[in-house]
């Protein structure tokens, strides 16, 4: 048996009183607290409430979405027919003796609102749609042509070759990515030489 204080009066009564001698004030009981499970439940809550507002955060990511739809879409084609369709028939046949080949050449035509100098789709020499060429103009910003690449991760994947490089002080990054024995795709990003914040890029997608 322990002596405790009453907390109405403040005498001392025994601990097995039920109520005080002294002033009949009921004694309440209380069970000791194990502060190890305090602490415990304290850093249980800690931890689930940093999950659930890194689950909110994640959450507001949105994923990158392709941009660049169109290229994207001229890139996938499996047939000339197919590019044709999609850009119009403004475009002019040249045979390049040389390289016993021949393409149909467009010039100067806007895809997904950027302005290409040249986008040429070329055959073998058994006329069989070998790959599309496209040459922009120093129409990139840094932050335009690394949505580009993103777009590119996103179609064909984070698996890809990548070279850095430069010419007359310009830089120039270079990505491929290789599908199949016969399918391969390129990015190949220049500096321009006139204004450094400024880029320009050259893509092959090869279907044969």
């Amino acid at each position: 048996m322990a002596l405790i204080k009453c907390p109405e009066c403040g005498k001392n009564i025994s601990d097995t009183c039920k109520n005080c001698i002294h002033c009949g004030c009921p004694i309440r009981k209380g069970k000791k607290i194990n502060k190890k499970i305090v602490f415990g439940a304290w850093g249980l809550a800690i931890v689930v409430a940093i999950v659930i507002i890194g689950v909110s955060v994640i959450n507001k990511v949105s994923p990158h979405t392709i941009k660049n739809t169109q290229l994207i879409k001229l890139m996938e084609y499996t047939s000339s027919s197919e590019i044709k369709k999609d850009l119009g028939d403004d475009y002019e046949h040249k045979v390049w003796d040389t390289l016993d080949s021949t393409s149909d050449m467009y010039e100067d035509i806007v895809i997904d609102g950027k302005e290409y100098e040249k986008v040429e789709i070329s055959y073998q020499s058994n006329g069989d749609f070998e790959r599309i060429y496209l040459d922009s103009d120093s129409i990139w910003t840094e932050e335009e042509y690394k949505i580009l690449v993103k777009d590119f991760i996103e179609q064909y994947g984070g698996e890809y070759d990548y070279k850095e490089d430069e010419y007359k002080g310009n830089a120039i990054y270079d990505y491929s990515w290789y599908m199949s024995f016969y399918r391969r795709v390129s990015l190949s990003v220049h500096q321009s030489s006139d204004d450094k914040k400024m880029y320009w890029v050259r893509i092959n997608s090869f279907h044969n």
